[in-house]
């Protein structure tokens, strides 16, 4: 059995104990890279499979979340940086006045024409924005 201190000292220069779990990492980075290499970018649509049938949209959302809880190490971070990972999505980037400014636009649809999406909350927030 190892002690503390010998544990730190592996890990301080790069010790891998969960060698699959770096393998996967890799081979999901390495489907990212391909995805950003022939589209610009990783905004990876939601129905993509990679060749190796994984959702890498789904990955992409996980190491955001790894991220955000400071679970993702830093030289995952690096090369996810050096291919222009966007750390917030899209709907995170949104400012009040946009919300706002969508709100009025609802107001000024007449409401027959406006199909009704499947999220299970839109109706909640339309009635909010009408009030």
């Amino acid at each position: 059995m190892l002690s503390p201190e010998q544990i730190f000292r592996l890990e301080a220069i790069g010790m891998t104990w969960d060698v699959r779990a770096d393998q996967d990492w890799q081979e999901r980075y390495e489907e990212a890279r391909a995805f950003y290499e022939a589209h610009g970018s990783l905004d990876i649509p939601a129905d993509y499979v990679s060749s190796t049938g994984k959702r890498l949209d789904l990955w992409i959302a996980r190491q955001r979340k790894l991220r955000q809880s400071g679970k993702l190490k830093a030289e995952q971070i690096a090369v996810l940086d050096r291919l222009g990972m966007a750390w917030q999505t899209n709907q995170e980037h949104v400012t009040r006045e946009q919300r706002e400014w969508d709100i009025g636009e609802a107001r000024s649809i007449p409401m027959h024409s406006v199909p009704i999406p499947e999220n299970p909350h839109w109706a909640g927030t339309m009635a909010a924005a009408s009030r």
